[in-house]
């Protein structure tokens, strides 16, 4: 129940966007701002119906989610899942919030970018990241490495672990909106990536040790 209602929040959004974008769209520029850099700083333009891309967006990724259940060979573990519908509503909030800047900043309102987004995507890496370790195994979300899969208990060890890392990630993401360009992306990104990394590198040693003690039982 809780699920579905996050669905009908997250098409409401979708809907909400598409007819911000419809009834703005007259007022637009040619062009609109599309790409900004590290520093917050426009540096690339599209045309206005490229617009229309966050409601659709928004609408196919929530759909997407809202199906995995159903397409799942574990669907009642992706179904019974937190990370799920927190990831529902993050990319419908992430996506309204990038499309309320693009429509600021094709009205000549300036929105300190390089702050937003860092904060935004740190903050949903913590709440993604605290939900982790409560993901059950399945084919869709989480960390779904081959020895994940192949293993329940490293499946559990592996999602624990990268808990942390999300966390820790979103918490230089958000600290990345006090930090100068264009450190301000490259640090996060840099911790997130070797978090990940490290985060493998864990999985399959715990596989390895698992399927050792397996074959020294079995001797």
């Amino acid at each position: 129940m809780k699920n579905r209602k996050i669905f009908i929040f997250c098409i409401a959004i979708a809907l909400a966007q598409l007819v911000a974008a419809a009834i703005l769209y007259r007022y637009l520029p040619d062009l609109i701002p599309s790409h900004w850099d590290a520093a917050g700083n426009i540096n690339g333009f599209s045309a206005t119906w490229t617009l229309f891309i966050f409601p659709a967006f928004t609408l196919l990724f929530t759909l997407l989610i809202q199906a995995l259940p159903k397409i799942d060979p574990k669907g009642k573990n992706v179904e019974k899942s937190a990370l799920l519908p927190i990831t529902q509503v993050s990319v419908a909030v992430l996506m309204t919030i990038v499309m309320a800047i693009v429509l600021a900043a094709s009205f000549g309102i300036s929105m300190p970018v390089n702050v937003i987004i860092p904060l935004i995507i740190g903050l949903m890496f913590v709440l993604m990241g605290s939900y982790m370790p409560k993901v059950k195994q399945n084919y869709s979300v989480g960390l779904r490495l081959p020895w994940t899969l192949a293993s329940e208990n490293v499946w559990v060890k592996t999602h624990k672990f990268g808990g942390y890392v999300f966390v820790i990630s979103g918490v230089v993401f958000i600290l990345g909106a006090l930090i100068p360009a264009p450190l301000n992306f490259i640090l996060p990104l840099s911790v997130m990536t070797a978090g990940l990394i490290v985060t493998a590198v864990y999985s399959y040693r715990e596989f390895k040790k698992e399927t050792s003690a397996e074959r020294d039982k079995s001797v």
